[in-house]
């Protein structure tokens, strides 16, 4: 008979007591229970057949427990298997997907020679470059007379760009015109069914334009035809498109756009969770940056991927300009400058729990996203900033105009001035701000008047650009004016 470690030896002649606490056999010369170690001195002995039926039964009970221990430890055996497993392959995958693998290259476009310059001479996008710098060596012609003055019918829907020889302008009736710079006279007239609420931009000899539908519309800059129209895609176009190596970057609600600017076929698109865009992306490279509605998020534009993103917790980001491969973003609490190429610690997804356990007192205080500064001191509101060698220059609606310190953030210069219409731009003779009745230029360095201009009319000027054949300028009620 096979006999278990906590069962005594059975043989025709072992008599055995029972345990009165655990109900085990013992021989009955035991003055303790081999079990419990209960004292069974005085407990009777059964009879001899009793003994023998009852430490088989005993026996057995003994061999089925321990049968069913071992089946549980096999299974528990194979459940560390598989768990260790299922681990090392989530284990390898992350780092796979996370640090190895390259996803391929979204296509290029067709024609890789269709890119937005900008000469000096032109306004070709509504913040001048890619870069969104507002800035020309010109200068502006307040002094001078009027070269002509032409009135449109109609109020001007988004700000004026201009080539080397027409300024465009669309209007809020939907009609895009456009002017000769040196008469005034209509070239060419298109209209639109709904009008865009952002600029065109000039590239390549065509006019690119956005619209709220989800469509990109590309006409011939010299003769107003159309040279492409898009369908529809399920994102309302709310910003000036981005024109580079023949590819069309559009930033609109909730994503941002790569199509083939030639043919119109989407190349790549990533999800934006927002539905606030209403300030143009910059550009420089192979990175695209665009704030969104609590934002700044930066994209490699090559690859099609996001690369960064910093948040301004319960603020919009009104103003995001791009210098020597410098992010710079002004929201109503607070600014940030971003080196371009900067990326997010492999740690980030637990960045809210890490600071859950410093509120705590658990863990030390996580260190603040990449950033080279951070400040809170731009105007609460105000229009995308114009970029001086060592300065931001930043006016809001109400007349706060403000230099920054591109180095640190820090206060150069502030002053109150009059309302102010339409975003600054750092000319050659100074910072160019447009007030409602009358254009001034204020000394960069200190923020004083240095010269201005009334406009004649009652009508609220709306946006102006400045050429190498005049500065142009248009109001409320549409009247088109060029200072020569």
């Amino acid at each position: 008979m096979t006999t278990s470690p906590q069962t005594p030896a059975s043989s025709e002649s072992t008599l055995y007591k029972r345990c009165p606490t655990c109900q085990r056999l013992t021989p009955a010369d035991s003055l303790r229970c081999y079990e419990c170690w209960n004292d069974v001195a005085n407990v009777p002995v059964l009879a001899a057949q009793e003994g023998i039926r009852a430490i088989a039964r005993q026996t057995a009970a003994d061999l089925a427990a321990q049968s069913a221990l071992e089946r549980r430890r096999a299974f528990w055996r194979r459940v560390r298997k598989v768990t260790i497993a299922f681990a090392a392959g989530v284990l390898t995958t992350v780092l796979y997907f996370g640090f190895i693998y390259e996803p391929p290259l979204p296509p290029p476009g067709s024609e890789p020679g269709v890119t937005m310059t900008a000469e000096d001479g032109t306004w070709p996008i509504d913040g001048r470059t890619l870069a969104g710098t507002r800035a020309t060596t010109l200068v502006p012609q307040l002094g001078a007379g009027a070269g002509w003055s032409t009135p449109l019918g109609e109020g001007p829907r988004v700000p004026l760009v201009a080539g080397a020889d027409l300024l465009y302008v669309c209007l809020e009736d939907g009609r895009i015109l456009a002017i000769e710079q040196a008469t005034g006279r209509e070239a060419w007239s298109h209209v639109l069914a709904n009008p865009p609420v952002a600029a065109p931009t000039l590239a390549s000899g065509r006019l690119f334009v956005p619209q709220v539908s989800g469509r990109l519309l590309a006409l011939d800059a010299a003769t107003g035809d159309v040279v492409l129209e898009t369908p529809v895609y399920p994102t309302a176009f709310t910003t000036s498109p981005m024109i580079v190596d023949g590819v069309a970057y559009l930033f609109g609600t909730g994503a941002i756009v790569a199509l083939d600017a030639t043919t119109g076929v989407r190349l790549w698109t990533q999800r934006v969770e927002s539905n606030w865009a209403f300030v143009t992306p910059v550009l420089s490279g192979r990175y695209i940056a665009v704030a969104t509605g609590d934002r700044t998020l930066i994209f490699d534009r090559v690859r099609g991927q996001q690369t960064y993103f910093y948040e301004f917790e319960r603020a919009h980001p009104y103003s995001i300009v791009l210098a020597e491969d410098t992010v710079y973003s002004l929201s109503s609490r607070f600014g940030a400058a971003i080196d371009i190429h900067s990326e997010r610690p492999w740690w980030e997804s637990y960045r809210k729990y890490w600071n859950q356990f410093f509120v705590w007192g658990m863990a030390p205080e996580p260190p603040p996203p990449p950033s080279e500064w951070v400040t809170s001191r731009p105007p609460r509101d105000g229009y995308p900033a114009a970029v001086g060698a060592d300065r931001l220059l930043v006016a809001g609606p109400t007349g706060d105009v403000r230099a920054l310190s591109r180095a640190d953030g820090s206060p150069i210069w502030q002053e109150q001035v009059d309302a102010v219409t339409a975003p600054p731009v750092l000319t050659g003779a100074g910072l160019l701000l447009l007030h409602p009745t009358h254009l001034a230029v204020y000394d960069p360095g200190d923020g004083h008047v240095v010269a201005s201009r009334a406009m004649p009319g009652t009508a609220r000027l709306e946006s102006a650009v400045v050429t190498s054949s005049g500065t142009y300028v248009i109001a409320e009620d549409g009247q088109l004016t060029a200072l020569r």
